[in-house]
């Protein structure tokens, strides 16, 4: 993957390697941390990105190349330029990217950025992808294909097993094992595949045609990157344009249930998922999924399903 080292190297400063894995150190005027690159096996690679800026910085230098790449942003604002218009990724959003479509800018915000992206090359990783998984998947030529009908970036909508995959290798439990990354990365091909299947079934079905299914998205996605602020519903659909009762109606259309119901939802999974997946206290997780306090989440939790979350956490910790 020539052309993405070269944009690693305009970047850094120090290196130092370890077989697959490559860690750069970033320690200049402006800008500081690490980048860590793992080569899972050819075609496929996985990058963990951590470091602070002290201002606003922009980049224009990127290539045309035959990549494609889900990322996901564990924290900070990145914003993506094209002729037209632009793209932002936010904390807890993912993207599905074609290297085939560079921005013509991107900007990292003033303070810490922090995520993990999976590189597949398109020439490449369908070996490596149809060696190891048995259940069909989108080939990267369709994957590309369906990403293209976005002209620009793949926002993958309210996909929580998405989510969960990447939290469980933000958390690094094997120290950046071959072996286990490569799992993880099967496992963000298959979702993805699944998810943007998904897109397409509704778009064909006519569902994405319509603008109260779009609002509906919107609406889901601000919940789910600012899942951990406090959030007033009725604040929400104002800013979407509407009504707080049409925005309830939507959500009762399409997800079943109010607005409210759906975050309260949204939280208790998110809390679930981080007691399996992170060594996070009680106390820690119910702030990070948005719960006033720890009790207010250890009463759902228990309503829901049927034991405290550190009852919980016993019997599914890292599974």
């Amino acid at each position: 993957m020539n052309t993405h080292e070269k944009y690693l190297l305009h970047f850094t400063q120090n290196i130092k390697s370890n077989n697959e894995i490559t860690k750069y150190f970033l320690d200049q005027e402006r800008l500081s941390g690490t980048i860590i690159r793992c080569e899972l096996e050819k075609g496929v690679e996985m990058l963990f990105f951590d470091y602070y800026l002290k201002e606003d910085q922009e980049t224009d230098v990127f290539e045309k190349s035959n990549f494609l790449e889900i990322f996901y942003c564990l924290r900070g604002t990145i914003e993506m330029k094209y002729d037209s218009g632009s793209a932002t990724l936010l904390k807890n959003m993912i993207g599905i990217y074609d290297f085939n479509t560079c921005p013509n800018q991107v900007i990292l915000q003033k303070g810490n950025v922090k995520g993990i992206s999976l590189l597949l090359d398109i020439d490449q990783a369908d070996t490596v992808i149809r060696k190891h998984l048995s259940q069909k998947t989108l080939t990267m030529k369709q994957f590309r294909e369906k990403i293209e009908k976005q002209m620009q970036l793949f926002f993958v909508f309210g996909n929580e097993n998405l989510r969960s995959v990447f939290l469980s290798i933000a958390e690094n439990p094997f120290d950046y094992d071959k072996e286990y990354l490569l799992l993880k990365a099967l496992e963000l091909v298959l979702i993805s595949s699944n998810s943007i299947r998904r897109e397409g079934m509704n778009e064909a079905s006519g569902i994405k045609r319509t603008a109260d299914y779009q609002i509906f998205e919107r609406a889901v996605t601000c919940l789910e990157f600012r899942i951990s602020e406090p959030i007033i519903i009725q604040e929400l659909a104002k800013e979407l344009g509407i009504t707080e009762r049409r925005l309830n109606r939507y959500f009762m259309d399409y997800a079943g249930q109010t607005a409210y119901s759906y975050l309260k939802a949204l939280r208790l999974q998110k809390g679930k998922q981080m007691l399996s997946q992170t060594n996070m206290t009680v106390t820690e997780i119910a702030g990070e999924a948005g719960w006033q306090n720890a009790s207010k989440f250890a009463g759902v939790f228990r309503t829901k399903y049927g034991m405290t979350p550190i009852e919980y956490r016993k019997q599914n910790k890292f599974v």
